[in-house]
């Protein structure tokens, strides 16, 4: 499990080299749709490297316009339903 510095590290790395955002700065609490302007394709991409990093699959897609580094850490550390 990452700790909330080390994910915003491999967020920053994968907006920067994966999606060509400059990213390096990127605070915390800087929404990802409204103030990086990323566009649907690229959020899908950041949401499925999140995916990957949390090693299951989102309960519910989360609201573009509310994501932020800290947001997405959060989406992270919660655990997925049990599938019934």
């Amino acid at each position: 499990m990452l700790t909330e510095e080390a994910f915003a590290a491999e967020i920053r790395r994968f907006l920067q080299e994966e999606l060509g955002v400059e990213a390096s700065g990127l605070a915390a609490d800087v929404n990802l749709a409204t103030e990086v302007a990323l566009d649907s394709i690229q959020m899908i991409a950041l949401l499925r490297r999140v995916e990957d990093l949390r090693q299951a699959p989102f309960d519910e897609v989360p609201e573009f316009e509310a994501l932020t580094l800290h947001a997405l850490f959060q989406i992270y550390l919660s655990k997925p339903r049990e599938i019934q």
